[in-house]
């Protein structure tokens, strides 16, 4: 174990030769997450039940949770909770999501929501893909939840698209000389949403598993949905 102190990042202790990536960018932010979500599912279901920085073969999850037996059922048992704060690309979280899945153990991905305008709301890698993944089958947007590290809360959000704009006709000349012309054409913006959050946050106690949507090879996260009243 190596101890790691900066003032970027908070003081932690790092592995060698770790696979995780993401051990040497732990942030206080990212540390206060996971022992919120360690501490609601140990008062959730008991002391036991809930661990942090836990190996699962080559990977090591913020938190890692053993349901209870009453709780489990053929498909889920353990579920390794991951704070992603980096917009990585999404074949590195598919790839982790394949590692956990290979060891019985299922994975929900908590983004942290960012400080970008919310109607120009910057999306890439994981995040677009999360949004492609878990669109309604209606076509509305996927309700996604987010860890607001301002405030210490979660909130919900759904992503809109912008409007298409209209890309103008173009001529120019190629290297040799040549006259070249492209017609004016509509354009989808991928790179920015509109996100529309809940004005209501979500208490730690609020969060709920959602295991209902059918579990698919290429699904990169779980679903969280608000109890009931």
């Amino acid at each position: 174990m190596i101890l790691h102190r900066g003032r970027r990042v908070a003081a932690h202790f790092a592995h060698k030769e770790n696979p995780c990536e993401w051990d040497r960018y732990t942030t206080q932010e990212h540390v206060d997450l996971q022992y919120i979500l360690v501490d609601e599912f140990r008062r959730r279901y008991g002391f036991e039940a809930a661990s942090l920085e836990v190996f699962i073969g080559r990977r090591k999850a913020d938190v890692l949770v053993r349901l209870p037996e009453q709780y489990q059922n053929e498909r889920v048992k353990a579920i390794a909770l991951e704070a992603q704060r980096a917009n990585v690309d999404h074949q590195v979280i598919e790839e982790r999501t394949r590692d956990y899945t290979a060891q019985g153990v299922r994975v929900l991905w908590i983004p942290f929501l960012r400080d970008d305008p919310l109607d120009r709301y910057p999306v890439s890698g994981f995040l677009l893909k999360l949004i492609t993944y878990y669109r309604n089958v209606d076509g509305t947007g996927a309700i996604i939840t987010f860890y607001d590290p301002k405030r210490r809360l979660f909130r919900q959000g759904t992503f809109e698209p912008l409007p298409p704009k209209w890309k103008e006709e173009r001529y120019w000349y190629d290297k040799d000389g040549n006259e070249r012309y492209q017609p004016g054409e509509w354009f989808q913006i991928t790179a920015y949403w509109r996100l529309v959050l809940d004005p209501e946050p979500l208490l730690p106690s609020d969060l709920r598993f959602d295991f209902k949507k059918e579990l698919r090879l290429n699904v990169l996260v779980g679903r969280w949905k608000r109890q009931a009243s």
